[in-house]
């Protein structure tokens, strides 16, 4: 799909589209107290709530509205003034000369025309700003979506290691009743079932933080928690870079901000070069002269030299405006493209980090903890190798989790054409100064490092300690 940015008509829905739907199942919200069951909700979902309900897309449509107005404003003619005169009141016992007079200016030299022309690519400014800032939402409420199921999937997987845990527990608990354990490898295998209990109440803490993060994204901060609907192991469509760029080059609005800046500034310099063309000032009158009792009337046409002032200063600036105007297209192409590229680095490390963990690391120290529990409940194994073995399978869990998330707020970057920050306010229009965007790469880039466990987290591995055996 294509973001045409000359569309007057904003249609969130059609931005919405422009990032490509996963297919779904239910994931469940983290453990929390008791409260009615309520239906699942889809990434379709939330992305219909922000549209309708983020307060930077109402402050994009009424930016919108605003430079809509000024362009109407732009084209209208000149109003006339009319008015009363007297005078010579009182000569010869007369009430004088009585009359009215109009006066008109006429605008040469297509200068209303070129006004209209430079306010529609205002408008065109504007109306990318607005798609841009769409996109931003929608972007950003897709990535705090998968951190939040993301984080579910977390405690699953640290519910499955709790039961795990509790086998080794028992297990330890046997060799000592058999008189093959000491006392301290029950405390330590407890202690270490405790700290993972521990770690799944920091990420149910953490789940309900992320929840109330994505409610604020879709403008409804007292959205209860519920399921989501969404599978963040699904393997989508692959991406491929060169179709990647000519969507981006095509449709992205930071793009075509920049090239209707640029149709302005073209427009601006027309205008610049016809100014020094003199309007011409038209006055009419007619009176009625007591004295001699006579109708009179006069007409007068005059329009200003254009000798010392030719507008000379404004032209020439208007040349080096266009110049950096148009120089600043091709530099946004190059930013896009260097963007592009650090996402799609770091799209395909973490597609391969998911495909390695998925297919060798994870069920390697799977296939560890299980051997190295069954050695200890044969009597074949100590304590301090099952502990080492649960905690590699623990961190496995957790960095595999990781890069499905770094993948998924990867892929979202590079269909959501490189656009973050839902909540900042919107770039303001072009009659407040053109927007500064060379921050949008490093929020990108900070959205896509945000780690699983939020700010603070500790890895398990660190958490649970990394004493050797």
């Amino acid at each position: 799909m294509r973001l045409f940015c000359s569309s007057r008509r904003l249609n969130w829905v059609a931005i919405g589209a422009l990032l490509t739907t996963i297919p779904a199942v239910v994931v469940e919200p983290a453990p929390a107290r008791a409260r009615p069951p309520v239906s699942p909700l889809s990434l379709a979902d939330l992305e219909r709530f922000a549209l309708s309900h983020n307060p930077t897309l109402a402050q994009a449509t009424a930016q919108l509205d605003a430079a809509q107005g000024r362009a109407v404003q732009a084209g209208l003619y000149p109003n006339p003034t009319v008015g009363y005169f007297s005078q010579q009141i009182g000569e010869e016992g007369t009430a004088g000369q009585q009359g009215a007079f109009l006066t008109q200016m006429i605008v040469t030299s297509g200068k209303l025309r070129l006004n209209r022309a430079k306010s529609a690519r205002e408008v065109d400014v504007v109306d990318c700003q607005a798609k841009a800032q769409g996109l931003r939402v929608l972007n950003t409420v897709r990535i705090q979506f998968w951190q939040v199921v993301a984080l579910r999937y977390m405690a699953r997987a640290q519910e499955e290691l709790i039961r795990r845990a509790d086998d080794a527990v028992t297990a330890v608990e046997g060799r000592q009743e058999a008189g093959d354990a000491e006392r301290a490898d029950v405390l330590e295998a407890r202690l270490e079932k405790t700290q993972l209990e521990d770690l799944l109440e920091e990420t149910a803490n953490r789940h309900q933080a992320a929840w109330g993060r994505l409610a604020a994204l879709v403008g409804l901060p007292d959205l209860p928690p519920a399921p989501l609907s969404a599978d963040l192991e699904a393997a989508g469509p692959p991406l491929e870079f060169h179709a990647a760029l000519a969507q981006l080059l095509t449709a992205s609005p930071e793009l075509g901000v920049a090239r209707s800046v640029a149709a302005s500034d073209q427009v601006s310099l027309q205008r610049e070069l016809v100014e020094p063309v003199p309007n011409l000032q038209l006055e009419l009158a007619t009176a009625y002269n007591a004295a001699d009792q006579r109708q009179q009337a006069y007409a007068q046409l005059g329009f200003m030299l254009p000798i010392f002032d030719r507008n000379q200063g404004n032209i020439r600036a208007a040349r080096a405006q266009l110049v950096r105007s148009a120089s600043g297209v091709r530099r946004v192409e190059l930013n896009l493209r260097d963007r592009l590229a650090t996402a799609f680095e770091q799209y395909l490390s973490a597609r391969d980090d998911v495909e390695q963990y998925r297919e060798e690391r994870l069920p390697g120290a799977r296939e560890l903890f299980d051997l190295r529990l069954e050695g200890l409940k044969a009597g074949k194994g100590e304590w301090s190798q099952v502990q080492q073995a649960l905690r590699t399978y623990a961190q496995a869990r957790q960095e595999y989790l990781q890069s499905l998330l770094n993948l998924r707020r990867a892929e979202v970057g590079i269909c959501g054409l490189l656009l973050v920050d839902g909540l900042d306010d919107p770039p303001p229009p072009p009659s407040q100064g053109q927007p500064h965007r060379d921050q949008e790469q490093k929020l990108f880039q900070e959205s896509l490092q945000q780690p699983l466990l939020g700010p603070g987290g500790r890895r398990i591995e660190d958490r649970l300690g990394n004493q050797q055996p």
